[in-house]
């Protein structure tokens, strides 16, 4: 039998509320494998042929910062419960906003992080598996910096896809690099 291919539109948005850690914590997960900017997955195959799916947790704004004070790595991310006949997928690009107003700056050094968790755990640690992180830099501020990803990353699920950034700056003064949308939140960040 022939599979065939689609496209999913998913939107990735920055926002750190319920879900922050410093970056040394993600050493604890299980590693064992405005408007919104759309992002584009390849389907390798499955139930939903030539389909746009928008995988998004708030309205797109930015209403705030946080950090945790500039003398620590933290990370943050978003996660997303897709329908399950959207699996598999591969994500091959990243969207996220980095504000001015945080104090960061453009070339400040960040890593893009994925995680798949089909655990069904409400704690989206839990059952977490890493499947690809990507060294860059903040290409843009107050406006989506968007990454396209060296190789595209295969969700397999059921279950989360969860995509954040680990702030690598450490300047020792006030540093908010998680933009986080206030208005809209769906608790999933």
């Amino acid at each position: 039998m022939k599979r065939k291919t689609g496209t999913l539109m998913a939107v990735v948005l920055a926002a750190a509320s319920a879900l922050m850690l410093p970056a040394a914590a993600a050493a604890g997960l299980e590693a064992s494998g405005g408007t919104a900017t759309p992002v584009t997955l390849q389907l390798p195959g499955g139930a939903i042929p030539e389909a746009d799916v928008s995988l998004v947790l708030d309205d797109g704004s930015r209403d705030n910062d946080i950090g945790l004070g500039g003398t620590i790595e933290m990370l943050w991310v978003n996660r997303f419960t897709p329908d399950s006949s959207a699996f598999p997928f591969e994500i091959d690009e990243i969207s996220v906003w980095f504000s001015s107003i945080g104090l960061v700056n453009v070339g400040d050094d960040i890593t893009l992080i994925l995680f798949e968790n089909t655990a069904g755990n409400a704690d989206p640690a839990v059952g977490a598996h890493f499947l690809a992180s990507f060294d860059t830099t903040v290409q843009t501020l107050d406006d989506w910096s968007v990454y396209s990803l060296p190789t595209p990353v295969t969700f397999n699920g059921p279950g989360d896809a969860i995509i954040g950034v680990v702030g690598l700056e450490v300047p020792g003064t006030s540093y908010w690099p998680a933009s986080l949308d206030q208005t809209a939140t769906q608790g999933r960040s």
